[in-house]
């Protein structure tokens, strides 16, 4: 992967905003990507048996059902952390020739922060509900000051 043109720092208004269905497409692929990699690790904490006593008895979950979902749940966010932090975006970004910006050098707690709510899917829904009256941003954007642009046109700008 080439990061030798990975975003340099340029101002909001040079910068065209990712479309939602974009921004959709690139999490999902992500999320897909996340599962081929780490779903064989992750069946090492349970059994199938295990996950069957568990909807069987009402959904209790088992300690190895719990320490599955903290761990997926780590991993998801590093995943987007790192890559954001890094290259400025994730794998299925790069395939929607998308990127996260800030208006000032990009930070790991940035990035850490805008990935908190892919933990979870209702938290995402409401995190992304904010997009409607912002137009762009997420709520979380907001709070990490950072915008998922279009990279073609940033770079033509």
């Amino acid at each position: 992967i080439d990061s030798s043109n990975v975003n340099p720092m340029v101002s909001q208004a040079q910068a065209f905003p990712a479309s939602l269905w974009k921004r959709t497409s690139a999490y999902i692929i992500d999320l897909l990507i996340i599962t081929a990699i780490t779903f064989p690790l992750l069946r090492t904490f349970s059994t199938p048996e295990e996950e069957i006593t568990s909807i069987v008895t009402g959904g209790t979950q088992t300690l190895s059902a719990t320490l599955v979902g903290i761990v997926a749940a780590i991993i998801i966010v590093l995943y987007f952390s790192l890559f954001e932090y890094k290259l400025h975006q994730t794998l299925g970004k790069m395939l929607f020739k998308i990127e996260v910006m800030s208006t000032k050098k990009l930070t790991f707690t940035q990035c850490l922060l805008r990935s908190l709510s892919k933990i979870s899917l209702v938290v995402l829904f409401i995190d992304t509900l904010y997009m409607l009256k912002s137009g762009s941003l997420r709520f979380l954007d907001k709070l990490a000051q950072t915008q998922v642009v279009e990279q073609e046109h940033r770079k033509k700008a």
